[in-house]
């Protein structure tokens, strides 16, 4: 027997799977006494490989070449069955990672459209949002200015019919106090030689609370006309 082997040669004798070979390949490959590499290809150190396995077909080998043959087409039968396994199985995960990959790039395509669209209707509802906003401050501030309007043009009714009856009223007592001062004052002229000092001096009186009055009824005149004009 050689003492370096292939992978092969090493499934052949012991009568293991390849891919516990390739495992012991794997572990070992950087110890050179159990494995070195020609051309790229591994080869496995015989004497080493038979303390981790037991040689089952060595024997055979040695006295019989028919069938150490037919083992080996036995070996390689059940290494094309192990490759095509193994195709099988990495085409089975290329085309789930293609269908993966699909996945993706559909869902990375249909990720902008739908942000766009949520963008567009996250507008359209702040858009009615600040729509019935405004509508419900223009509401409440016109019902406000209607109010205000209103209670300050009662106010305004309330205050000048006071103000005018009042002022009516002051007037009629003032034009009949003018009347009647008119006709004491004459009264009083026609007797005024015949007054005493002390009725003198009360008819001066009279005569300053006459004139007084007379400067009210002006004053009330003028403050009738300026609420004519406010009113106005």
């Amino acid at each position: 027997m050689e003492l370096w082997i292939s992978k092969n040669e090493a499934v052949h004798l012991t009568n293991k799977s390849p891919a516990t070979i390739d495992r012991y390949i794997s572990k070992y490959k950087k110890d050179s006494k159990k494995i070195k590499y020609d051309g790229g290809s591994p080869l496995i150190n015989s004497t080493e490989l038979s303390r981790s396995y037991h040689f089952v077909n060595d024997n055979q080998n040695t006295s019989n070449d028919n069938h150490n043959e037919e083992a080996k087409h036995k070996k390689e039968a059940l290494e094309i069955a192990y490759k095509a396994e193994d195709l099988k199985a990495q085409s089975d995960i290329l085309k789930a990672k293609d269908k993966q990959i699909e996945q993706l790039i559909n869902r990375k395509s249909s990720i902008p459209l739908w942000l766009s669209l949520g963008f567009i209707i996250l507008i359209i509802i702040l858009a009615g949002l600040g729509y019935i906003y405004r509508s419900e401050l223009v509401d409440t501030y016109n019902s406000k200015i209607t109010t205000i309007t209103e209670s300050s043009q009662n106010e305004i009714k309330t205050l000048t019919s006071g103000y005018e009856n009042e002022l009516k009223s002051l007037k009629d007592q003032l034009l009949d106090t003018k009347k009647s001062s008119a006709a004491l004052l004459a009264e009083i002229k026609t007797t005024y030689s015949k007054l005493t000092d002390n009725q003198a001096k009360a008819l001066d009186k009279k005569e300053i609370e006459i004139e007084n009055l007379q400067k009210k009824l002006e004053e009330i005149n003028r403050q009738i006309e300026v609420n004519k004009i406010l009113k106005e």
